[in-house]
């Protein structure tokens, strides 16, 4: 018989410990190959290759190995060989997110601890460490959550008995992730710990992971560049492993990154990236969490129905995981989107299969998130029987557990309950408490966001009464509050909505301008976060606003008391679909079509003009009405440089972009949401061709005629930005 000795074993498990994961492979397969190798030593590094398979994402590999070693074990006999075996078939099972099936293995090695092994040593004990651990990973995956707190703490008081550091690290990085949750202070501590041992050990594969959980914590922390640079220095750590589904994890949490920045474009690009990496590795935990986020995208883009399919998608995923929590999470978040759509019966639906699932869980923050919203659903319902139910489930879990968030939930809960009273008392009482939420922390932004629209609902609804100017202003007050929570938050949707509804406020005040620089300015901030939906309805409101202009300098000329005037402006639709977070319908538009372009410097010279084909007969008296319309607003706009002002002459629409000393004007027909996005490309992109821009400068300081080569060269890009696109 061949036997592999202690110090040829001693080499293949300190590669593996360091990290050099292809080295051991290559000395396993020298090994494997030994003519008559002595079974349990065959055993032992066929146990080696398949853990190395598991950190380097080969889990198809693995788990077809890893039953034959457990089939040999038994009938060998050799009961150490097959519990480590047992235990990484169930590791693989849960990094392939098959928990229901790895708690099950994990249950029968519960079992077989005590009847095969006896015997204290230090390889039985270092079995235990990793049971507990995955026990733990288990529990927290199926919603048991105590249980999964209380394996994981053994498995570490354990491992630190053993003094086996790569054990330690190991359950620190699963009770961090575990913690990290309600206690970051904790968690990082417990990182911080372990990313010291694996510098120290030199395994890049598990420093890698140590600084994406690091990143985890710190997005949780809302720092987001500390996280950001955490997930890039574990994905430089592990790249030369080659491992797919290490990849897809970094990648869906650099997405989520980029989704907190805003950028959803870029953020949808990793976790479809992710998906796909995911499926090639058939880790199925991971393409449901990478779903999940797909929808989150979409959902923030207004895109209901796509956000609905993924989440749809998602939940079968779930489904087939067995994953309580995930089911749960992706009920809500069904119901979430249809209530948006206003599908109020489905949403309903939804919400009590997730209260049930969390219920029965005893998850107390789920189950309250999702009572909150039964509340709200009852309410615009009439059911009030239902609502103060509900109402009874939240104010039990608020006196149960003490969790701000939920409070705060609570608060608005009662609030909203209170608010539509007739009685002056209950009014009182609702604008009470939502101050208090608006004082408070912010623990979820979306409650801090509804707490501000329903007391903004509350005031314009004292406004509509007494009509005075001191609750306008306590409007506003509140508006301005609300946009600073949107940029702190980094959520562009929110600050783009803010900016509307304060141009609104701006209207009924007669504020012409502000009104439509901040509209301006709230489509831009759309355009610019891929929030396209939200981008075309501001931009209608615009050309609603420049179409009713006459009508609004008639009404203040007349004086109109401030009453009339909010329900011409319309505002109380926009709160109620902001506080609902109503689906942005969209009506059919008009095209657009291009008729003209003008470049004129800052005195009211034209240095450049360009009639577009479908309306080249254009008459002198025309051209010159839209350069004395443009001369009318020049000062203004070049006092704010970058500036853009929409006028309408006549039934032509003028855009007018201010830059440097230069004014850029285009005139169209039709609606105007393209023509801001079209004028802005063609700065941008004459700017970088340098000899265009060169003669123009030197146009705007020595007025001169461009030469014939400058000329074509604009036409060509005028052309090509404004009627091919």
């Amino acid at each position: 018989m061949s036997n592999i000795s202690a110090k040829e074993m001693e080499v293949v498990e300190r590669f593996i410990r360091i990290g050099e994961y292809f080295e051991a492979l290559e000395l396993i397969d020298i090994m494997i190959k030994w003519e008559n190798l002595d079974n349990l030593d065959l055993l032992k590094v066929k146990l080696y290759q398949v853990d190395i398979f598991l950190d380097l994402g080969r889990y198809k590999e693995g788990l077809q190995t890893i039953e034959k070693i457990i089939t040999d074990s038994q009938k060998s006999g050799f009961r150490e060989i097959e519990l480590s075996a047992l235990l990484i078939q169930s590791k693989l099972l849960i990094y392939t997110g098959r928990f229901k099936e790895s708690l099950d293995i994990l249950l029968k090695i519960e079992l077989k601890f005590d009847t095969n092994l006896k015997s204290k040593t230090t390889f039985s004990k270092t079995l235990k460490v990793r049971f507990l651990r995955l026990k733990g990973i288990c529990c927290r995956a199926t919603g048991d959550n105590e249980s999964a707190e209380s394996s994981m703490i053994e498995s570490l008081r354990i491992a630190e008995e053993l003094k086996n550091e790569l054990e330690v690290s190991k359950t620190l990085d699963r009770l961090a992730m575990l913690l990290h949750p309600k206690d970051t202070k904790e968690a990082l501590k417990l990182l911080k710990r372990s990313l010291l041992i694996r510098k120290e050990i030199g395994n890049k594969y598990f420093l890698g992971q140590t600084m994406n959980r690091l990143g985890i914590v710190y997005l949780r922390k809302g720092m987001l560049d500390e996280s950001l640079a955490y997930y890039i220095r574990g994905l430089e750590y592990t790249k030369s492993y080659e491992n797919k589904d290490f990849q897809a994890i970094i990648n869906m949490n650099i997405g989520t990154i980029y989704k907190n920045q805003g950028k959803l474009n870029k953020s949808l690009e990793n976790y479809i990236k992710s998906l796909n990496l995911s499926r090639e590795v058939d880790n199925k935990n991971m393409i449901s969490a990478s779903l999940y986020n797909i929808s989150a995208i979409y959902r923030q883009r207004g895109e209901l129905n796509r956000a609905l399919k993924y989440q749809e998608e998602c939940l079968v995923e779930f489904k087939h995981l067995n994953y309580p929590n995930g089911i749960s999470a992706s009920l809500h978040n069904i119901g979430i989107i249809n209530y948006h759509k206003g599908n109020l019966e489905k949403a309903d639906s939804f919400f009590k299969r997730s209260l049930s699932i969390r219920e029965e869980a005893k998850n107390h923050v789920g189950t309250a998130a999702s009572a909150f919203y039964l509340i709200q659903i009852s309410l615009d319902k009439g059911l009030l029987d239902d609502t103060k139910h509900y109402l009874r489930k939240l104010e039990f879990i608020k006196n149960k557990i003490e969790h701000k968030l939920v409070s705060q939930q609570y608060s608005i809960a009662e609030a909203l309950l209170l608010k539509d009273s007739a009685r002056i008392p209950k009014k009182a009482k609702a604008e009470e408490l939502l101050r208090n939420v608006i004082k408070d922390d912010i623990i979820d932004h979306e409650i801090t966001t509804l707490a501000y629209l329903l007391l903004s609902d509350l005031l314009l609804e004292e406004l509509k009464l007494t009509g005075e100017n001191e609750v306008l202003e306590e409007i506003k007050t509140l508006t301005d509050q609300l946009f600073e929570v949107s940029k702190n938050q980094q959520s562009s949707s929110l600050m783009a909505e803010t900016l509307w509804l304060k141009s609104q406020l701006f209207l009924i005040s007669m504020e012409m301008n502000e009104a439509k620089h901040l509209l301006t300015q709230a489509q831009l901030i759309a355009e610019e976060k891929d929030l396209k939906r939200l981008a075309l309805k501001i931009s209608t409101e615009y050309d609603k606003l420049i179409n009713q202009m006459n009508k609004w300098q008639t009404l203040m000329k007349q004086d109109v008391p401030l009453t009339e005037r909010i329900a011409i402006a319309d505002i109380d639709n926009l709160l109620i679909r902001m506080i609902k977070r109503e689906e942005i319908t969209l009506l059919e538009h008009e095209i657009e079509d291009p008729v003209f372009l003008v470049i004129l410097n800052k005195d009211g010279q034209t240095l450049f003009t360009h009639r577009f084909s479908t309306l080249s007969k254009l008459d002198g008296a025309l051209i010159g009405g839209f350069i004395a319309a443009i001369n009318s607003f020049a000062s203004e706009i070049l006092k704010a440089p970058g500036n853009i002002e929409r006028i309408k002459y006549q039934e032509y629409n003028l855009i007018i972009k201010a830059h440097e000393k230069m004014l850029f004007t285009y005139v169209y027909k039709g609606q105007s949401y393209s023509s801001l996005n079209k004028l802005n490309n063609f700065v941008e992109i004459i700017k970088t061709t340098k000899l265009v821009w060169e003669a123009l400068n030197e146009a705007v300081e020595r007025p001169s005629t461009l030469n014939e080569i400058i000329e074509t060269t604009l036409i060509k890009k005028a052309d090509q930005i404004f009627v091919t696109n």
